[in-house]
């Protein structure tokens, strides 16, 4: 700006300070006084703005019709393709090793099972031989003891029968003393 342009005003204020104003002149160069932003509208008729909106519909297709055409044969379409092929493949991959990996699992698990079954049925096995084992030998020692007590009972029948004569004998040799003495 040129000095001559701007005015500087100086005036006293109250209580010690001073106040400027700067003043500045009307602009040199003159600025439109309206700028026209848009045409002039027109009054339009329904009959009009209906021909309008058809004819507007009418390019968007013409122009979808137009992108299809392009699209189908466009090399981003293609691109677009294989890389979606691609990713279908992966996750085809992807899902048989998941599949893979819980079959070897499952036939991991089934070993696992198969081992415990065998050594439950070795167990079970082991353990009804063992009983059998256990009652043989508890029936021969019930036998045994049964004979035991059979011949103990037999030995004191004969015992007491051996006594019972001797009583008797001595008895009837106490009786024939009496009736000897008597």
């Amino acid at each position: 700006m040129d000095n001559e342009s701007t005015e500087v005003r100086c005036s006293e204020h109250s209580k010690g300070g001073i106040k400027y104003e700067l003043v500045l002149s009307e602009p040199v160069v003159e600025s439109p006084k309206h700028v026209a932003l848009s045409p002039p509208k027109s009054n339009l008729s329904i009959e009009d703005i209906e021909k309008k909106l058809k004819a507007a519909e009418e390019r968007r297709q013409t122009t979808k019709v137009e992108e299809k055409r392009k699209g189908g044969n466009s090399p981003d379409r293609e691109e677009k393709l294989e890389a979606i092929k691609r990713k279908l493949d992966t996750a085809q991959e992807q899902r048989e090793a998941i599949l893979n990996n819980l079959q070897d699992k499952l036939k991991e698990h089934d070993k696992h099972i198969a081992e415990v079954k065998k050594q439950m049925e070795e167990q079970t096995e082991n353990l009804r031989e063992k009983s059998i084992k256990k009652l043989e030998l508890a029936q021969i020692k019930r036998e045994s003891m049964l004979k035991e007590i059979q011949e103990k009972m037999k030995e004191h029948e004969r015992h007491i029968e051996e006594v019972r004569q001797k009583a008797m004998s001595v008895n009837n040799d106490e009786n024939c003393k009496e009736n000897l003495s008597g």
